[in-house]
């Protein structure tokens, strides 16, 4: 038996969206999805007004040290408006994919794009999923991050 949700997905008996890891969203991840997912312990929404590389950075400490990693997506305002990414430039969109590589080194992120509609016309968000990586993962400022709720909070010396 098959459980319909809100957002057209199926899921078998017993399973709920609430317990899917970072992981089973990233994999099921679509427009429906996103119009009906909150931020939590596993998800990060982003608009596209500013792309601030450093603070992209501390969720990529954030998230490789959080247990399941988590998600972030460019294009979804804070309040759950999908706006699409289409307003950033390709040079844009290359600097948040390799954002990593020089303030995050020993993050693990992958990407893909979620094709979406914005008023009427075909857009796309930007998904980015960064697993666990089981040791402390730290920005190049030495800085660590971790997930608690709908928040990130700074890891002390401790």
């Amino acid at each position: 038996m098959q459980l319909d949700l809100p957002f057209d997905e199926t899921v078998s008996p017993g399973e709920s969206p609430v317990l899917w890891t970072p992981r089973d969203i990233w994999v099921r991840l679509n427009q429906r999805i996103l119009e009906h997912l909150k931020e939590d312990r596993r998800f990060e929404r982003k608009g596209c007004k500013k792309v601030d590389l450093v603070d992209l950075a501390t969720y990529h400490s954030t998230f490789s040290n959080t247990p399941d990693g988590g998600l972030i997506v460019y294009g979804v305002e804070n309040d759950g408006e999908i706006v699409g990414c289409s307003s950033l430039s390709q040079d844009q969109l290359n600097k948040i994919e390799a954002c990593h590589l020089n303030l995050c080194p020993m993050s693990r992120p992958e990407f893909k794009k979620i094709q979406v509609v914005v008023n009427g016309k075909i857009d796309f968000c930007c998904a980015i999923f960064i697993p666990y990586v089981g040791k402390l993962v730290e920005t190049n400022k030495g800085e660590a991050w971790i997930r608690y709720g709908e928040s990130r909070h700074r890891m002390s010396e401790e």
